[in-house]
């Protein structure tokens, strides 16, 4: 028991405290999977799956009424039906917790690893007219606490948006200091896996296609002066949505915020990759984030084993060639009067760099291929995509300059299945039986 600001805290309420200073309010259900990770993971009380309250539970709402009763929480009424609160701390609460976490007055922190900050009660305060939102962020954070815990050496990170917010000064004509206006740059999270940062946005579907647009335009601006001030620019953006997103037909949802974030975010999307995730399948995007390398050399492998009998191995070109990325993996097949061009990318699930890359390389090619001697008698190309678990879900946006040529390429493409045994199928899904598919006549 310690006594902090006259009050008497025991070390079930102290870390109460520090979870919701934590995560800025949850429920009392998102408490207890937060104090006991393991025991009750995400979803341990979905409708349907169990009947019974855990006594644990019961402990917590005990302890939340007499946290309330001391002034130290406040809770607010749940939409629609208000049946349920999300609990958050109070001013006295949120001083408190400065004293639990010895935060300094004005020290800011960095959001990771427990380096909390100083902010004001205005700022602390969850969101309360967006309380649906601010727990499917809640849910988030959790499934990164739950990685954490269940992979030692996995090294990830999260924060909210008070770590990353950002006011800046940008002008459309860059070199025009007279015309620069201020921006405010705020996405929902960040997460860091490895040495790659991913922006994060909660998406419960109800922003619409000009709402979505206006968000990646101001991604679209601050990427811009980002790149104009030298400094780090993120792996990606990430999409995560609601469960039930997953069951009731997403793919029209990632059409739509597809065709939003190419119509804005056409000159980064070869570099900046936007990916979507149901919330309940966050561990699958941070395992892929974190064992890319390992998965890129476990498909480099099985190619080698195809490019073997055609005395043939993965080579690279790199921006030098004319591409607005890092690099362009490719294998070539010859023939007698012109070789058969084969580049591979990775595509898994719902992300988009894949087919940004294809047609900033089919659009550019020509271009291409005057600064690439290997490229002098290409005259087919065929796209592979490879991917461990989850097939590509493949949007061809309306706002590339060759939406038609794209998809003749499309058509054409190779689907390579990495996990286990190597599978290859068409763009149909059928499996291509042919011994060597990288063989060509």
């Amino acid at each position: 028991m310690k006594i902090v600001a006259d009050k008497a805290i025991s070390l079930q309420k102290e870390r109460i405290l520090k979870a919701l200073f934590k995560f800025r309010g949850s429920t009392a259900e998102q408490l207890l999977t937060a104090l006991n990770p393991t025991q009750y993971p995400y979803g341990f009380f979905e409708k349907g799956t169990t009947t019974k309250r855990p006594a644990k539970l019961f402990k917590i709402y005990t302890a939340l009424s007499e946290l309330c009763i001391d002034g130290l929480v406040v809770k607010d009424p749940i939409p629609p039906k208000n049946k349920k609160y999300l609990y958050s701390l109070s001013r006295l609460g949120l001083e408190i917790a400065h004293m639990l976490y010895d935060i300094e007055p004005g020290y800011i922190g960095t959001g990771y690893n427990n380096d909390y900050g100083d902010f004001s009660y205005e700022v602390y305060q969850p969101p309360r007219g967006r309380l649906l939102h601010h727990m499917l962020l809640v849910d988030f954070f959790l499934q990164m606490e739950r990685l954490k815990n269940e992979y030692e050496n996995l090294n990830s990170e999260y924060r909210d948006n008070r770590y990353i917010s950002e006011k800046y000064q940008w002008s459309p004509g860059e070199l025009i200091k007279d015309d620069e206006k201020s921006y405010f740059f705020r996405p929902d999270a960040e997460i860091k896996i490895q040495d790659k940062v991913y922006w994060v946005e909660i998406d419960r579907g109800t922003e619409f296609f000009e709402e979505l647009k206006n968000k990646f335009e101001g991604y679209e601006r601050y990427l811009n002066y980002l790149s104009s001030m030298d400094r780090h620019i993120p792996e990606g953006i990430l999409f995560v949505t609601e469960k039930r997103e997953q069951v009731h037909g997403f793919k029209r949802r990632w059409k739509t915020v597809t065709e939003a974030f190419f119509s804005k975010m056409k000159g980064w999307a070869a570099r900046v990759n936007l990916s979507a995730i149901s919330v309940d399948k966050v561990d699958e995007f941070v395992l892929r984030e974190a064992e890319e390398k390992y998965r890129f050399a476990d498909f480099a492998k099985k190619v080698g084993y195809y490019l073997s009998p055609l005395n043939e191995k993965l080579r690279l070109i790199d921006a030098n060639s004319g591409i607005s990325w890092e690099r362009v993996v490719f294998s070539i097949t010859p023939g007698n009067e012109s070789d058969h061009l084969f580049i591979y990318e990775r595509f898994e699930g719902f992300e988009t760099r894949a087919i940004a890359r294809v047609n900033e390389f089919i659009s550019r090619f020509s271009e291409i291929k005057r600064n690439v001697r290997e490229f002098s008698r290409i005259k087919a190309i065929t796209p592979v995509f490879y991917y461990h678990d989850a097939a590509a879900a493949t949007v061809i946006p309306r706002t590339f300059d060759n939406p038609e040529q794209i998809d003749q390429f499309l058509k054409s493409a190779y689907y390579l299945k990495t996990k286990g045994e190597p599978t290859w199928r068409n763009a149909i899904g059928e499996v291509i039986n042919t011994n060597n598919p990288l063989v060509t006549r």
